[in-house]
């Protein structure tokens, strides 16, 4: 009996790993977008492939999101693409817990950050963007950006950087120096 009930509360922990999958919720009574890795409840967000819109976009709700959390849990997310996550969120103006965003396994950021107009500073040191390959437009239109820490990019399988700083009024310095162009 004890053995079976091992075996019971054993297969139990492994489906339920197995049904733990990224997703993002959006909360509009305090306009927040929170990412979460677990079991995704219904109603929330899946998370984007390849060069395509994240669900969220496609919502409608980015004009309305003034800021973005990453829940500890999402430490155990690996995705392949950040394309888009934050396209055109002007009103942004927070993201916390950006060190739960893990990009070891993420190849497309293009359009990232694109037109985040409200942020003022990222500090992005802690990603890893050893394959990443594109980066288009990834900061492009964030005009208000005045602090920006990409000083540990390793650049080395880019080929798109395309207008990756275009319009980045207030940036009065960038640290591009283990960036390989």
């Amino acid at each position: 009996m004890k053995r079976l009930l091992f075996l019971l509360v054993t297969m139990t922990a492994c489906i339920a790993a197995w049904a733990a999958e990224p997703y993002v919720v959006y909360t509009p009574s305090n306009t927040t977008l929170t990412f979460y890795y677990g079991t995704k409840p219904s109603g929330a967000f899946g998370l984007n492939s390849g060069n395509n819109y994240p669900e969220w976009y496609n919502y409608g709700t980015y004009a309305a999101v003034e800021r973005v959390v990453f829940d500890p849990s999402f430490a155990q997310a690996r995705p392949t693409t950040t394309a888009y996550w934050f396209y055109d969120m002007e009103n942004l103006t927070s993201i916390t817990g950006l060190n739960y965003l893990n990009t070891s396994e993420v190849t497309n950021m293009h359009g990232m950050f694109f037109e985040c107009r409200k942020l003022t500073s990222l500090d992005l040191s802690g990603f890893n963007t050893s394959k990443v390959t594109s980066m288009n437009s990834m900061f492009n239109g964030c005009e208000n950006l005045a602090v920006l820490d990409v000083s540990n990019f390793n650049t080395s399988n880019v080929t798109d950087m395309n207008v990756m700083f275009r319009n980045c009024k207030n940036l009065t310095s960038l640290d591009l120096s283990n960036f390989n162009t």
